[in-house]
């Protein structure tokens, strides 16, 4: 673990202009199989299986623990370096919650007072009803543990994997905004099958280009901050606001 400081977080300009891609093959395509996997392993478990409840839910459990094993896998090759804890300033904590904040605030604010008086989502809360179904989820108990569970311990494992391994790694081996906007992009990509299957093609547009303001936020506040939970806190509360829509819209309020 390291401090935080700002050598550590943020290459200098010198630093990253001596970037460059040394190493092996094998490793090349790690970085690259976990840039592209999880939205692959969302394809097979949400698209392909989703006829099939039974075999959704053990490709699921099957493709995210190896999805979060990965990370671990890397780190005992000596390719990644420990998770940093740390943080600079109190003023990032701030700044990721204030940000989280505000998308919390439009979400409730723009599903209550346009889309679902104007019934924009009609189709979309019928979709969410029908997946929760086919994932078990048919009470409002088991709903929120779902999303205590997707809150706390999801989103700390993305925040571990897309921003402590993907962006980490990229970040070592390009310059820092190339690497922001790459994490980015494959951090939206596995969220696009997932928006497209509840949202008409302007909807799932207009999130997808939110997740990836996210995503890159969330990279540039780890690499500012140096803070693991810090970032973790932020997307945590985004989370929570997602589920909050997704109640209203799954249990007769869509």
């Amino acid at each position: 673990m390291t401090d935080g400081s700002q050598h550590d977080s943020v290459p200098s300009e010198s630093q990253q202009t001596l970037r460059s891609w040394r190493g092996s093959w094998p490793e090349y395509f790690g970085l690259f199989f976990a840039l592209v996997y999880p939205a692959g392993f969302t394809w097979l478990y949400f698209v392909a299986l989703s006829g099939a409840p039974s075999w959704q839910r053990t490709a699921y459990l099957a493709g995210k623990t190896l999805q979060f094993a990965l990370p671990i896998f890397w780190l005992s090759l000596g390719l990644q370096t420990p998770v940093r804890t740390g943080s600079r300033s109190w003023r990032w904590l701030a700044v990721g919650l204030a940000f989280a904040g505000i998308v919390l605030l439009l979400m409730l604010l723009g599903y209550n007072a346009w889309l679902r008086p104007a019934n924009l989502l009609q189709t979309a809360a019928e979709n969410v009803r029908d997946k929760l179904v086919q994932f078990g989820i048919d009470s409002l108990a088991k709903y929120a543990a779902l999303a205590v569970g997707y809150c706390v311990l999801h989103s700390l494992l993305e925040e571990y994997y897309w921003r402590w391994f993907v962006f980490g790694s990229l970040l070592r081996r390009i310059a820092f905004w190339p690497a922001v906007a790459l994490s980015s992009v494959a951090f939206t990509a596995h969220h696009v099958l997932l928006l497209a299957s509840y949202l008409h093609l302007p909807a799932a547009a207009i999130g997808s280009l939110a997740v990836f303001c996210g995503g890159a936020f969330w990279a540039w506040l780890y690499a500012r901050s140096g803070s693991l939970p810090l970032v973790w806190l932020s997307h945590l509360m985004v989370d929570a606001a997602i589920f909050l829509v997704g109640y209203q819209m799954a249990f007769g309020m869509g």
